[in-house]
């Protein structure tokens, strides 16, 4: 039984919505690479990717681990059998931090630096589905017809990119750079012939 997607759904909106009403904690959760560097407060690369700025953030990246969570979970169930859950809980926690250690870099001596969110775990969920089966049709709001996996990857990368470089929102926007690479270096280490996939499903949007 697929459960995993479910839990961390569950822990992340529980989180979320308790650390919405104490800010005190949304201050010592949150990803301050300042004070993380400063004061070794090493819990925020982890504690941070399990709040969210607000309710729209939260359903976006909710949504996204639902679909493509569930998806990517199957998958892993496939190719790893029964002990799948620990290595899947692993990929997503490393994910929020792996997705943080370039950002940390960056920012280690900006004090004014936050960042929150589950974005760059869900990234590497999100990249993770469609290395596995790029041709998978995703909806996205407002688009009225299926998107390609592949072409949605596109996109998420350039907004992504985008978004990193203008937001002043708190939301962590390099993270869904780090994240998606992180997942698509993590698949092809585990899933080996997902490379194959890619590159015929490349041949077909351009034949």
């Amino acid at each position: 039984m697929l459960l995993v997607t479910y839990i961390i759904i569950g822990i992340t909106v529980v989180l979320s919505f308790v650390a919405w009403s104490n800010p005190n904690l949304m201050q010592k959760w949150i990803f301050n690479p300042y004070r993380v560097s400063k004061r070794n407060e090493w819990h925020r690369f982890l504690t941070s990717g399990f709040i969210h700025l607000d309710y729209l953030h939260l359903i976006f990246n909710m949504v996204s681990l639902y679909f493509l969570g569930l998806y990517a979970e199957k998958e892993f169930y496939r190719q790893f059998g029964e002990n799948y859950q620990w290595i899947f809980v692993i990929f997503y926690l490393s994910a929020i931090i792996v997705a943080d250690i370039p950002v940390f870099w960056k920012n280690r001596n900006n004090a004014y630096y936050n960042a929150l969110g589950a974005s760059g775990a869900v990234s590497a969920i999100v990249f993770s589905a469609v290395m596995i089966e790029p041709n998978i049709r995703l909806l996205i709001f407002p688009i009225p017809f299926p998107v390609p996996g592949i072409l949605y990857a596109v996109l998420y990368v350039a907004y992504s990119a985008y978004m990193s470089k203008n937001a002043r929102d708190n939301i962590g926007h390099d993270a869904h750079l780090y994240g998606s690479l992180y997942g698509v270096v993590f698949t092809l280490i585990f899933f080996p012939d997902s490379i194959s996939k890619i590159i015929e499903a490349v041949k077909d949007i351009f034949s």
